[in-house]
């Protein structure tokens, strides 16, 4: 069971991680599969999600799911402090399709690699 404090820090925590991502209330509804007063209960404080929609949650921002309510004073500011080209980077990803992630991902080991090769020259 979670103490009172670690409830009482979900919402900021959800709301920090939406604004990273520059998702909304009714992206995270359709998502999530729950409707958007749930959504709305959570950043309010009303209600604390069950453990399966918590992982859910956490998957949704690739995160642990601790993450998602352990209280820390810093957690927010460092959520919150991507630049405007990083949160839109993010907001791309969270939308690409499985097959582009592989092909972005595929594309930035083999960059890593060439750059690596260069060095040992």
């Amino acid at each position: 069971m979670l103490d009172m404090e670690a409830r009482a820090s979900f919402p900021q925590i959800l709301k920090g991680y939406m604004d990273r991502d520059g998702l909304t209330q009714v992206d995270i509804s359709k998502r999530l599969n729950v409707s958007k007063q749930t959504v709305s209960d959570w950043l309010l404080g009303k209600k604390f999600p069950r453990v399966d929609r918590m992982q859910a949650l956490a998957n949704l921002f690739n995160v642990l799911m601790s993450d998602m309510y352990t209280p820390a004073s810093d957690r927010t500011e460092e959520i919150t402090s991507l630049s405007g080209e990083e949160k839109y980077l993010v907001r791309l990803w969270r939308n690409a399709e499985p097959a582009v992630r592989e092909i972005v991902i595929e594309n930035l080991e083999n960059h890593q690699k060439k750059d690596t090769k260069q060095s040992a020259i």
